[in-house]
């Protein structure tokens, strides 16, 4: 995109969205999908499609919790 009054929102908007205090109140979530994550590998892993299909629940829940 380039730079122009609409960039500046944009940018401004995004900055407020991932500044340090909004993005200290994604850290449970973090911290607990990346626990069940490891947890699922460590007890469910068969093979590889399982193993991608934890990969794809945790960005997946991660991205939709928040």
């Amino acid at each position: 995109m380039p730079y122009s009054p609409q960039w500046r929102k944009l940018r401004s908007i995004v900055h407020k969205l991932l500044n340090i205090q909004a993005s200290k109140a994604f850290m449970p979530i973090q911290e607990f999908e990346a626990k069940q994550l490891v947890w699922d590998i460590l007890t469910d892993n068969g093979n590889q499609e399982e193993f991608y299909m934890h990969i794809r629940r945790y960005t997946t829940s991660g991205e939709m919790s928040s």
